[in-house]
């Protein structure tokens, strides 16, 4: 396990976004891995430090949990209101 750099009541955690993403990423865990873990601890892999950036290939094949994780990130903006609200602002 990670080193979880959220803390438990961020509150990033609480809004429409957090609750999405966090939902995203339980509905790709099938066999209920995740469901112990606390949102900070779920969330923890899409927090990069520069250590964390640098230890990234530019060039080849990711792993499919970093496509997972990308992937539940793309839905989850794509569904945000935030989002809908911004494209909605400048039309």
């Amino acid at each position: 396990m990670e080193t979880v750099l959220i803390a438990a009541d961020d509150p990033v955690l609480s809004t429409d976004f957090g609750i999405e993403l966090q939902r995203q990423m339980r509905a790709l865990d099938t066999y209920g891995h995740t469901d112990r873990l606390s949102a900070a601890e779920l969330l923890a892999p899409f927090v990069l430090t520069p250590e964390k950036q640098r230890a990234i290939p530019v060039v080849g094949n990711p792993d499919p949990r970093t496509i997972a994780r990308a992937q539940a990130f793309e839905v989850d903006l794509a569904e945000s209101p935030c989002i809908h609200h911004a494209l909605e602002t400048t039309r």
